[in-house]
């Protein structure tokens, strides 16, 4: 293991800035929130800090006395060199052009610890036959998200009305050009009432099997990415391949089972090609891996993020086969960090996340088959975690010798809306090449 002493560590650059802080009181202000204890590299820094921002938060002057006198109460005055140490940073030249700088190497510092001190525990559990391949580099992932989403970033924290400004204003010049506020679905009334799908917010879109969510999600999926918007599909239930035949067959109007049977014409299937280069550069990454974690998927998104500059989108299919790493825990309990982990994953990355999620069948042991927000209660969370609940259904499924016209009748309902009302939009599914269309009104 790598000896301790040899780790990364900005030490002068720590004197100079606790120095800085005892000299000049008011510019701990500016870095309270992004020092971390575990920023420094030096033992006694990191004491001396620590009582400082006692007397910080105590609402007390911050100097050399107030700052001696809490390490003494504590008993740990001498073990930090004592008052000529303490006297020692106070008296060194001001840094105060420099402290930006100097906060900064501390932090750098910091995270280069962090990442030495991971990879050897990773080093570690592979060593360790005991350990399965799957859990050390899910550990290893999750330790390496967690270093990089953890200093916070331009949008941690409490912000004054003067930063918000900005912000707010790039909504009041949307509404003002009437531009839909969030992520369009393609689908126009489900857009109305949504006013589309919001940065930050988690949409759990649920349903019976067969009622078509895997290809809405999809669907909306699709319609981002042709627009430019950067999309991350996480298929657990479907191969990749799987999803861009139906993708292919739902644009060009074709029938999937048809293709799957060796039965489509051979112009359709010129066309088809065609169609597939047309879409070759689309912004469509699609993850088709079985063992995914909400851990890991945040790990994926995040190396999507940074692989296309930037995501808009993620589509999680679907919670049911998202593994847990609640190991002992009910299943319950184990959707309920499933749920908690998309939240926050969507806040973190400021996208919206549809999550799809599969009811059970006491559904469809009512007389009335339309699912409602009591139905999702017995996944966990996801109804108190959801920003927006969407539920399909489609009479026509439970209605034996319909046309397809009418069996393809999908109702749309949005049971929650955190920010907007509730209500029912009405598409039309085509089984044939299952794709979603806006309902033609009377």
């Amino acid at each position: 293991m790598t000896d301790l002493l040899k780790l990364p560590k900005a030490e002068r650059e720590e004197a100079a800035v606790l120095g800085e802080f005892l000299v000049n009181p008011d510019s701990i202000d500016d870095y309270h929130d992004r020092l971390r204890l575990n920023d420094w590299g030096r033992i006694a820094h990191a004491v001396i800090y620590t009582a400082m921002m006692e007397v910080y938060e105590e609402g007390g002057t911050l100097d050399l006395l107030s700052v001696s006198s809490k390490l003494e109460s504590r008993g740990r005055l001498e073990e930090v060199g004592g008052r000529a140490y303490l006297s020692e940073l106070s008296d060194a030249p001001s840094f105060r052009n420099n402290l930006e700088a100097h906060v900064s190497k501390i932090i750098e510092c910091s995270v280069r610890r962090q990442i030495i001190l991971s990879a050897q525990r990773a080093a570690h559990s592979a060593h360790d036959p005991g350990e399965l391949t799957a859990d050390v580099l899910e550990e290893y992932q999750s330790d390496a998200l967690k270093i990089t989403t953890d200093r916070g970033g331009e949008n941690a924290g409490a912000k004054t009305v003067e930063q918000l400004y900005p912000e707010v204003i790039k909504e009041i010049e949307a509404a003002e050009r009437h531009d839909v506020t969030g992520i369009p679905t393609g689908f126009i009334d489900l857009d109305k009432l949504l006013c589309g799908l919001a940065p930050g917010d988690l949409v759990v879109l649920a349903a019976r099997p067969s009622m078509g969510k895997s290809a809405l999600g999809m669907q909306i999926a699709e319609f981002t990415a042709e627009r430019g918007g950067k999309v991350e599909f996480f298929s657990l239930e479907m191969k990749r391949a799987q999803l861009m035949l139906r993708l292919l067959c739902g644009r060009l109007n074709l029938s999937l089972h048809a293709f799957r049977g060796r039965d489509t014409a051979n112009d359709d299937l010129k066309r088809m090609r065609k169609e597939l280069e047309s879409i070759r550069a689309m912004p469509l990454t699609i993850d088709d891996r079985t063992d995914h974690t909400i851990n890991t998927i945040r790990v994926s998104a995040r190396r999507t993020l940074h692989a296309q500059k930037g995501i808009d989108l993620i589509v999680i299919d679907y919670v049911g086969l998202v593994r847990s790493t609640e190991r002992g825990h009910s299943r319950e309990q184990e959707v309920a960090a499933i749920s908690m982990g998309a939240k926050t994953l969507a806040k973190e990355m400021n996208v919206p996340v549809i999550l799809i999620s599969q009811l059970n069948r006491e559904v469809e042991k009512r007389a009335d088959k339309r699912p409602m927000l009591a139905d999702l209660r017995e996944s966990g969370a996801l109804e108190q975690d959801a920003d927006v609940v969407i539920f399909l259904y489609r009479r026509g499924y439970y209605k034996k010798g319909l046309p397809d016209e009418e069996r393809g009748r999908t109702e749309v309902i949005v049971a929650k809306q955190r920010q907007g009302p509730t209500g029912l939009v009405n598409l039309e599914l085509d089984l044939r090449s299952m794709r979603f269309r806006n309902a033609v009104k009377n």
